[in-house]
């Protein structure tokens, strides 16, 4: 089973953050032609006239300076203990009663969605001692971020989740931890084309490409998925989350359908963020990629 999986999710697994096709998607257009494609694609998708179209992208790249800001940036703690304070979760309650409840490991899945850096940390919290937490993450956390975590957290939660990096993280080590009791394994659900295997979805009207990843390993595994949302409004960081998401199958319903289904369900949630707080996605930049279906 541990060999048949392991293989099933290497196939999923992106090969490195230095890939043509990512340099090409995540460096974005540079000539005035290129943006003027850009603003055309956006606002054919988003409905919006080229002139909000462009703004957005502003505010938006405005908007990631400041959340990276607290990730590359060693800050004063005063600072980093106020942005903590921002954040809230009104769910705590009902999340410490799941966990109680429902002891199996699950995977926490979040978006680049707010302040994705210190939203699921802040979920963390609400979490016993004795629950195991990772976080699965692509690149290894700078000591600026490590000083900034401690200065935020670190008399709430006096442990910090171990942090798994994907390119030397195998399957067999991902399912061997959801496989045992109390482990919550954070991951993320919305990379943009060129991370591993894509299932098709339905994203803003049209057929678009998601990674599969989160749903294979949840159902690879047998893990229920918790999405959760970071949205910042009114100068408050909302965590958001949303009702778990089972990993059996349905009657007649194959491992492929399944992944699918879940994946559509985590695409509609990014669906209706995006709607709303466009500002606040890492790559909206690069949201016309998604449509290139496979």
């Amino acid at each position: 089973m541990i060999h048949q999986s392991r293989k099933a999710w290497d196939s999923l697994f992106f090969t490195s953050l230095r890939s043509p096709l990512f340099r090409r998607i995540w460096q974005g257009p540079k000539s005035q032609k290129q943006m003027q494609g850009l603003h055309s694609a956006l606002s054919a998708i988003l409905h919006e006239p080229r002139k909000e179209v462009a703004a957005l992208l502003v505010r938006n790249s405005r908007y990631l300076a400041q959340v990276e800001k607290f990730r590359n940036k060693q800050l004063p703690p005063s600072i980093v203990h106020k942005h903590v304070e921002s954040f809230r979760f009104e769910q705590g309650a009902d999340y410490q009663q799941l966990l109680q409840q429902d002891t199996r490991s699950r995977l926490v899945v979040s978006f680049h969605f707010g302040d994705f850096i210190y939203g699921p940390n802040v979920l963390s919290v609400f979490e016993g001692s004795d629950r195991k937490q990772y976080f699965l993450t692509q690149l290894e956390s700078t000591a600026e971020f490590l000083a900034n975590w401690k200065a935020g957290f670190g008399d709430t939660q006096p442990r910090q989740p171990k942090q798994l990096i994907a390119s030397s993280t195998s399957a067999a080590q991902l399912l061997r931890l959801l496989r045992a009791p109390g482990t919550t394994l954070l991951t993320f659900a919305d990379l943009p084309p060129g991370f591993g295997r894509s299932t098709q979805v339905q994203f803003l009207g049209r057929q678009a490409v998601f990674p599969s990843g989160p749903a294979t390993l949840s159902v690879l595994s047998q893990s229920p998925m918790l999405p959760i949302l970071n949205v910042e409004e009114s100068g408050l960081n909302q965590v958001i989350a949303f009702p778990q998401l089972e990993p059996s199958l349905r009657s007649g319903e194959s491992r492929k359908q399944k992944v699918q289904r879940l994946t559509q369900k985590l695409a509609t949630i990014l669906e209706i963020a995006l709607l709303e707080y466009g500002w606040q996605w890492r790559y909206l930049s690069v949201l016309p990629a998604y449509f290139a279906v496979e």
